[in-house]
């Protein structure tokens, strides 16, 4: 039978993990950005729960939030793929700060608490949740500070300060938080161009395309959202070459 420090540990962790779970829609995506480069876009689980997938992204980097798309429609024909990457990364700019003080508190209250609780190390583990609180503190001024140029309300700031008080294990999910205010529409057949690298580009289009066809079975065969699915379809089964 586990002991009540084994269990707290255990429950720190998984609302740590918990909280920092996205339930992904057909037609919604996360954008894996680091520096100037997409590494990859990923798309769920392929476990569906009620027409949704789960995503849980890496535990280990909560400083590098990743960027939420909407895949299926028309898009914004105004923004190119290189457009559209710039734009996510200066928003990763704007929330870096942020979601890097906010690791530092997830690190110490996710990483160091537990251990000191199952370890019997009563002090270390007081210390390491006053580290946490200061550092949800810290966020909640910075977050403050940079209300304008994260784009949030007075009401948003408050929110996630509430948040980052009160559940100190989320406190280290606030930059993925504040990366889901912002989403941006691309065409499900420019996904693959977001990635410079061309084996991140034939990742993104053969994870993409069995998503596609499936939700293209689902949809009304005279409706709009067949036609452009079917369309997204014939312009990912080009050449990489051809489909720009």
């Amino acid at each position: 039978m586990l002991d009540t420090n084994t269990v707290l540990a255990i429950a720190i962790v998984a609302i740590y993990l918990l909280d920092s779970m996205q339930f992904l829609c057909i037609g919604e995506a996360m954008v894996r950005l680091r520096g100037k480069e997409i590494r990859g876009v990923s798309f769920g689980s392929s476990f569906e729960l009620g027409g949704r997938r789960p995503y849980v992204p890496n535990p280990l980097t909560p400083f590098w939030p990743d960027i939420p798309v909407d895949w299926v429609g028309q898009g914004d024909t105004t923004h190119s793929p290189v457009n559209v990457t710039e734009e996510m990364q200066g928003r990763l700019g704007a929330i870096r700060p942020v979601a890097r003080l906010a690791g530092v508190g997830a690190a110490a209250i996710v990483g160091v608490a537990p251990a000191a609780l199952i370890s019997g190390q009563e002090k270390i583990f007081i210390a390491s949740a006053l580290a946490a609180f200061v550092c949800s503190i810290a966020v909640c001024f910075l977050i403050a500070g940079r209300r304008r140029d994260l784009g949030l309300t007075v009401a948003q700031v408050c929110s996630l300060c509430v948040v980052a008080l009160v559940c100190l294990p989320c406190t280290g999910n606030v930059g993925r938080a504040l990366a889901a205010k912002r989403r941006w529409n691309v065409q499900a057949a420019d996904l693959p161009s977001l990635g410079a690298d061309p084996a991140v580009q034939t990742r993104i289009r053969q994870a993409l395309m069995p998503l596609l066809e499936n939700a293209r079975r689902r949809a009304d065969e005279q409706s709009t959202e067949y036609r452009l699915l079917g369309e997204q379809l014939d312009r990912l089964r080009e050449s990489p070459s051809e489909s720009h």
